[in-house]
């Protein structure tokens, strides 16, 4: 959900994953969306759609919703905002019912909006876990710092492990392992439905050699290519493949580790 020009979906399906279907309004993303995943589905209108058609065949939902209500760049009106769309995301949440949700937004979430966002998460039966991850995790020559939401339905103690990390900066950091992505047990040692309210400040081992200042052919645009400002708002407001290619090879881990086949339609 909330596409943009596909760089969830690019980090999702270099872990091993597969696209079934985008939510996107834009018509400049819906075309970039077109052009390389040309016989995905779009659906145009996040309002409009119905997530019932999906429920049982979609292991995982990414929802990159608008950061507008949140970020320090705008009023931060919060649930006000009329671009306040979470409920629409728990909505499809709640008919789709994925076993894994990936949720990405800007920083000011934490503030305004995260605890509502993992509130309505438990409801559904979702233990979820929150990280502050930025682009310069990954090796990127600037810092991009979003948060991220994983949450796995109905986890069991198997399969929960808690988050361990240490910071040198005065920072909580953790190196992430698949067995640390999911903090599994609340403060009567359930194991059901937690979250953990403060993101964990995260630098992932990626091993990237070699980042470029600007993305290919950025140069190019600024010398008056057509729909320059179309691609550069794309690209500004995009996920980071690499970041979101980490936390799902982390969930075809656990995944694959307790039981899951590919042969069963995973």
């Amino acid at each position: 959900m909330f596409s943009g020009i596909g760089g969830g979906s690019l980090g999702l399906e270099r872990a091993g994953m597969q696209t079934v279907a985008f939510c996107e309004n834009n018509d400049f993303c819906q075309q970039v969306l077109s052009k390389h995943w040309p016989h995905i589905p779009i659906h145009s209108d996040i309002e409009d759609f119905d997530g019932h058609q999906y429920q049982g065949s979609v292991d995982l939902i990414f929802a990159g919703w608008p950061c507008q209500p949140w970020s320090v760049a705008g009023r931060r009106l919060g649930s006000k905002d009329n671009r306040h769309l979470w409920p629409e995301v728990h909505r499809i949440i709640r008919q789709v019912q994925p076993r894994w949700f990936i949720g990405e937004n800007v920083p000011g979430l934490v503030r305004l909006g995260l605890d509502p966002a993992l509130s309505d998460l438990e409801d559904e039966g979702y233990t979820s876990q929150t990280f502050n991850i930025g682009a310069i995790a990954v090796d990127a020559p600037h810092i991009r710092q979003r948060i991220f939401i994983i949450s796995h339905k109905n986890v069991a103690d198997s399969e929960s492990q808690r988050v361990e990390g240490r910071g040198s900066t005065g920072q909580q950091e953790s190196h992430l392992s698949a067995q640390s992505v999911l903090s599994g047990r609340n403060s009567s040692g359930s194991g059901t439905s937690v979250w953990s309210p403060q993101p964990k400040f995260c630098r992932i081992p990626y091993g990237v050699s070699r980042w470029l200042d600007e993305p290919e052919g950025l140069k190019r645009l600024v010398k008056g290519c057509p729909d320059r400002t179309k691609r550069i708002k794309a690209l500004g407001n995009a996920v980071v493949p690499q970041v979101v290619e980490v936390l799902g090879k982390f969930i075809m881990e656990i995944h694959h580790n307790n039981g899951h086949s590919t042969e069963d339609g995973d």
